[in-house]
């Protein structure tokens, strides 16, 4: 009889001791220095925090993507709001789908489906990749780095061949191929091009995203 009254008596010593620190509050908010709120708290907070300044219905996506194409989500989403406005049942007079207004011919490069251009994810899915391909490929040519994203973008906008013919007309006017600030002027000779407006827009939307969130 005594071990077991002593044995409840630890028992309630334990309990009240874990509901002092599970209601152990602090009311002078959290401090930097000291790491106030433990790493479950943080990530909630974030989540909420998130939440709260979502860009899109599509920001978990659009990070996901990002990530595998190293690329900035923020970048990804100014390049969607160009393409779709986020509409994922978007569809162009020219038969270009979905969030990043892919056309059917990217189905069949990767192989997939042409059906599923109208899903958020497989077209952010077959979006990032035909990107992270248009990165190497201009890495690989000798690209500066800050201009790979506008090469990968031009050619995105316009297609590989129209962007190959700009880029050789440049080479034979002894301006720099792989520079864009070049090449954007051979696009500028023709008033019907929308390349240079459609990437100058695309920046300025990742600008306002930055600043946003």
């Amino acid at each position: 009889m005594i071990h077991t009254r002593w044995f409840r008596v630890l028992v309630c010593l334990l309990v009240l001791f874990s509901l002092q620190g599970l209601c152990t509050c602090r009311t002078d908010g959290p401090s930097a220095s000291e790491g106030a709120y433990p790493a479950a708290s943080l990530r909630w907070r974030a989540t909420q925090n998130a939440g709260e300044r979502r860009l899109s219905r599509y920001d978990f996506l659009l990070k996901k993507y990002a990530a595998r194409a190293g690329m900035d989500w923020r970048l990804l989403a100014a390049i969607v709001y160009q393409e779709s406005k986020f509409d994922a049942q978007a569809l162009s007079p020219m038969g270009a789908k979905g969030l990043m207004q892919l056309r059917d011919v990217a189905a069949l490069h990767f192989d997939r489906p042409e059906a599923q251009l109208f899903d958020p994810e497989e077209n952010l899915d077959l979006g990032t990749m035909l990107l992270d391909e248009l990165f190497e490929k201009f890495r690989r040519e000798g690209v500066a780095e800050e201009d790979i994203v506008r090469f990968a973008l031009a050619s995105y906008n316009v297609g590989g061949g129209a962007l190959a013919r700009r880029r050789a007309e440049a080479d034979s006017l002894g301006l720099d191929p792989n520079s864009w600030s070049a090449v954007a002027t051979i696009f500028d000779r023709d008033d019907q091009s929308t390349t240079p407006a459609y990437i100058a827009a695309v920046e300025q939307t990742y600008a306002r995203y930055c600043q946003r969130y």
